[in-house]
């Protein structure tokens, strides 16, 4: 009853076609036989084989709802998953930075001004992942010194408005800047509707989140943050959202501005 992102629908087809059609257990039988001994064996399989506990949830759903679809139809006679619970799953809280490892991150420059550029952004005004690929040069007043986030850009469906209805104006950091002036100098693309974090294939689609996330991760190496410690610590470029409410916070920033900056729809998400 409320429409679905094709990012999600492509997601869970992925989720049944690798997790769900090899299971041995579901073989040549058809959907009225069913039953929830089966669901859970296959819940068992899938962590064997190394599914994690959140996609198995996930992929549940997937599974559920065309089949209480058909329940609904009356083409089965019972729904197998009204006694399957979910697998256990704490989700991990994101890692922030010390002061100490942002003011070290700051000085970090990565062979791709465009992560460089990203990385910024991501520390020192709290942006999404999906609005620093959505940001185009009409967005950055590089006179006034402010940007404007206006949209989020998710892969398959393009650019979007910010999630929560949150868009809104940042400062663009002094730290920032000389990045920003590189990116715009080896950008092929630098008309008022192009992606300021451009894509080396394509004017039609921005810098793409794998090569954000390798050179995030490359530039904490360079920061002194290893491998093995980013992902003990579970450091993630959404994490930097955090350092920045949090930093922001420590700073002495009145939380009704934090949260404007932040485009949070809520002090309770803004406290979280």
């Amino acid at each position: 009853k409320k429409p679905l992102s094709n990012y999600y629908v492509q997601l869970n087809a992925a989720g049944i076609e690798k997790h769900v059609k090899p299971f041995p257990g579901f073989q040549k039988i058809n959907l009225a036989d069913l039953k929830p001994g089966m669901i859970e064996d296959w819940k068992l399989w899938a962590l064997e084989n190394g599914v994690g506990s959140r996609r198995i949830n996930a992929i549940l759903q997937a599974m559920a709802v065309p089949v209480r679809y058909a329940l609904s139809r009356g083409e089965i006679p019972s729904d197998p998953f009204q006694t399957v619970k979910k697998v256990a799953y704490t989700p991990k809280e994101k890692g922030i930075l010390s002061q100490k490892e942002v003011a070290a991150l700051l000085s970090v420059r990565d062979d791709d001004p465009r992560v460089t550029l990203a990385v910024l952004l991501a520390v020192l005004t709290g942006i999404r992942r999906g609005e620093a690929r959505g940001l185009r040069w009409c967005d950055i007043d590089r006179s006034e010194g402010i940007i404007h986030i206006r949209n989020n850009y998710v892969d398959s469906e393009g650019s979007k408005g910010c999630k929560w209805g949150s868009a809104r104006d940042v400062l663009l950091p002094t730290a920032a800047k000389e990045a920003l002036e590189e990116v715009h100098e080896k950008s092929p693309y630098t008309l008022p509707d192009d992606f300021v974090l451009f894509s080396l294939d394509s004017r039609k689609e921005p810098i793409t989140e794998e090569t954000i996330r390798g050179g995030f991760s490359r530039m904490l190496e360079h920061a002194g943050i290893p491998k093995t410690e980013q992902k003990e610590r579970n450091l993630t470029y959404h994490g930097m959202r955090h350092t920045f409410v949090t930093l922001a916070r420590m700073a002495g920033l009145p939380d009704i501005m934090v949260q404007a900056l932040a485009g949070h729809k809520s002090a309770k998400m803004m406290n979280h």
